[in-house]
């Protein structure tokens, strides 16, 4: 396999595991939070955006705690889901939330169901795709 290929193929497992791992935190989130609300209908459309805000976002808080705050690094996962909920139920009209509450919760609950399926999910689809690990997340 080339350098290309390669580097191909480990943007598609990015995406994959992105999407799916965004999928798995937004329906335990909308199974444990009775304020927030996920239409079924805009479910998709609200995965990929949360997916596309979580995926443009963590570089760029990585970047700027790295910088300012090598301590708060372990807490950009937190703070992109909570963006990226907040992004999404800006522009779209299939996720609700309400209440400080349930903005923490959801934010903690679909950060954390994220590690736990990327950690999971993440690992078992790069060995498939690729025969070998690859740093998802």
């Amino acid at each position: 396999m080339t350098k290309g290929s390669k580097d191909t193929v480990r943007i598609v497992v990015r995406l994959i595991v992105g999407v799916a791992t965004s999928a798995v935190a937004l329906l335990i989130a909308n199974v444990v939070l009775r304020r927030l609300t996920i239409s079924a209908a805009a479910f998709p459309v609200v995965v990929l955006i949360f997916t596309a805000v979580r995926l443009i976002l963590r570089p760029v808080f990585e970047a700027t705690i790295e910088r300012h705050a090598q301590l708060l690094g372990h807490f950009v996962g937190l703070l992109v889901a909570f963006a990226s909920l907040l992004i999404t139920d800006l522009v779209s009209d299939g996720l609700r939330i309400r209440g400080v509450a349930t903005w923490a919760l959801a934010s903690l609950i679909v950060w954390l169901g994220g590690i736990a399926s990327d950690l999971l999910l993440g690992r078992w689809l790069a060995r498939r795709l690729t025969g070998r690990s690859v740093k998802t997340g």
